[in-house]
């Protein structure tokens, strides 16, 4: 039974892959599809973060949405779960177990803005530029190293822009991480 879990978590990680491989292709090709409808971006966020109390169940994640921030907001629905998953599984991945992470949307003139942060180690500021790159990692301690390709970044980025908004980050060692994005309010 142990080792058909250890073959159904590879499979898993391996169908992930190929699925942001495929996305990366898209990107570069100038084809991606974001197709926006008016979306509930708190449930959308609050299922994420389900699903990854699932996996991480020694995370506490909190999400905070202003009372300015419409019920519904233009997004592709599937592609705002995928940068919010990606966020989040970045946040689980880089910071201590219980390290908390907070989640914030929050009204930004013509914009949502949606915050993503944590109490980890940080990220030195030599890296901010290149940290949206495909397959740029962070270099960090050993046990970080074997945990991914270096391709989320790269997608939430593209898919960011794909709404017409953008993404950051502002971090420092030692003072945690924290991701920022905005989507437009306007179709």
């Amino acid at each position: 039974m142990e080792l058909l879990e250890i073959i159904d978590r590879a499979t898993d990680n391996l169908t992930h892959m190929i699925k942001d491989l495929i996305d990366l292709s898209r990107i570069q090709a100038g084809r991606l599809q974001v197709i926006k409808e008016p979306v509930d971006l708190g449930r959308v966020i609050r299922r994420v973060c389900g699903d990854a109390t699932v996996l991480a169940p020694e995370r506490r994640v909190s999400i905070d949405i202003a009372g300015d921030v419409p019920d519904r907001a233009p997004a592709d629905p599937e592609r705002f779960r995928q940068i919010i998953a990606n966020l989040v599984n970045n946040a689980n991945k880089h910071t201590p177990p219980g390290t908390p992470v907070a989640i914030q949307v929050l009204r930004a003139g013509d914009d949502v803005l949606v915050q993503v942060a944590d109490q980890g180690p940080g990220i030195a500021p030599e890296h901010h530029d290149k940290i949206f790159d495909y397959f740029y990692r962070v270099p960090g301690p050993d046990d970080w190293n074997h945990r991914g390709v270096g391709l989320g970044l790269a997608i939430c980025r593209g898919l960011v822009e794909g709404h017409g908004g953008r993404i950051w980050v502002d971090s420092r060692p030692g003072a945690g991480t924290r991701f920022s994005f905005t989507l437009p309010l306007s179709f």
